[in-house]
């Protein structure tokens, strides 16, 4: 299992937390310093809940962005009325800084955290773990039992073209359109066994701890 981990998956998870730390430093610790407070009706333990998963919300975030994103808090936080000197909302927030500076991809958590489940696994015993990559990738909301029905109808589809198109490879007659096809299914499948292989891993931690 772990030899099909590439390097990257540790690499992508320091990059994270370079950035969480970044987020930190520029927005959320300048916009502490410049006096906000938390909103009406918001506990401090709330408020540290929200800072913290605002972090991984905005770690892809240059310190550019970061710092021009702090000076759009800071001017909506200091208007006149019932919320001056407030924390805005994280939805708020978020949205601010996707606007600056859209999440790739593969930072979506909903991606990673649902293939790294317990139903990566599954998908992947089924052989629909590509079409479910590519199901959140473009959707990146959860499944609705529709939508897992059209997720293994593709894949019995893009495993019958798979077929064809390795056949043809092998034979010397394939395409360039095929060829760029199959190389990008390969590339998804080996993204997706990866998150599944992440989570069994992390999944096995666990029980190591709990029995220990």
């Amino acid at each position: 299992m772990a030899d099909r981990q590439s390097a990257a998956g540790s690499a992508e998870a320091g990059q994270d937390e370079v950035g969480r730390a970044l987020v930190r430093r520029l927005l959320i610790d300048r916009l502490r310093n410049a006096g906000l407070t938390r909103a009406r009706g918001q506990s401090e333990a709330a408020l540290a809940e929200m800072l913290d998963h605002l972090a991984g919300q905005l770690d892809h975030m240059s310190a550019d962005n970061l710092l021009t994103l702090a000076d759009a808090v800071l001017d909506h936080a200091s208007a006149p009325g019932p919320t001056q000197g407030q924390w805005p909302r994280e939805v708020m927030i978020v949205a601010w800084g996707r606007g600056l500076q859209a999440r790739p991809f593969r930072l979506h958590r909903i991606v990673t955290s649902w293939l790294a489940s317990r139903e990566g696994p599954i998908a992947e015993a089924a052989g629909y773990e590509v079409q479910l990559l590519r199901f959140l990738r473009r959707h990146q909301r959860p499944l609705t039992e529709f939508d897992l029905k059209e997720c293994k109808a593709q894949a019995r589809e893009d495993n019958r073209l798979m077929c064809l198109i390795t056949d043809r490879i092998a034979r010397g007659v394939v395409q360039d359109v095929d060829r760029d096809w199959h190389a990008a299914y390969l590339a998804d499948q080996q993204l997706a066994r990866s998150m599944v292989d992440r989570g069994q891993d992390a999944r096995a931690a666990q029980s190591k701890e709990a029995a220990a």
